[in-house]
């Protein structure tokens, strides 16, 4: 009985293997300071891998299953770190006098008498120069229930970005791992 389920484990070895791709999902968010050395390790694993696979050495799910948590492990890690792009929205951060334009990337929210945003970000200038190109999405907050947009609407604000916060108190509900994977590193708001 025991050699059948075993058997069929090793016939879908995606059913053994997807839950140590979910363990390296999980560590992401804790490891994501060393993302830029997880992708290659995990590239040089899954050739070790496929060597050891191709070799017909013994027990290969054991090196897939470290593959994939690796695998896991990397694109989480990827998704929770800070942008790098240099045109980011990220890198305006604490910038007096800026005004942003994008696009209402999802519909208004509706809460405490305040309006909440996703804003697609596509320019940002200086109130006297020109528009520079610029990526990335703002959690914009607005005073009042109604300010009338919808999603897909274009729209400019004067604001100053601040790096999306987390309460440091246990248990607390963690906004700024929630919003990274989101793609929201930056918050702002208007009266």
């Amino acid at each position: 009985m025991i050699k059948e389920g075993l058997h069929s484990l090793i016939a879908r070895p995606l059913i053994f293997l997807l839950p140590f791709f979910m363990f390296g999902l999980s560590l992401g968010p804790r490891l994501a300071s060393w993302k830029d050395w997880l992708w290659p390790a995990s590239a040089l694993f899954t050739l070790f891998f496929l060597f050891w696979t191709i070799k017909n050495y013994r027990h290969p799910l054991a090196m897939a299953a470290v593959s994939f948590c690796l695998i896991g492990l990397a694109f989480s890690a990827s998704v929770y770190t800070v942008p790098g792009n240099p045109k980011h929205v990220y890198n305006h951060r604490d910038r007096p006098g800026l005004i942003f334009g994008g696009r209402v990337a999802e519909a208004p929210r509706l809460t405490y008498g305040r309006t909440r945003l996703i804003i697609s970000a596509h320019e940002a200038l200086e109130t006297s120069g020109h528009p520079e190109p610029v990526t990335g999405r703002i959690y914009l907050t607005v005073a009042g229930e109604n300010p009338g947009l919808a999603r897909g609407d274009y729209v400019r604000f004067p604001v100053v970005l601040r790096t999306v916060s987390a309460f440091a108190n246990p248990g607390v509900f963690d906004f700024q791992t929630y919003w990274a994977a989101e793609g929201v590193w930056v918050t702002g708001f208007l009266k």
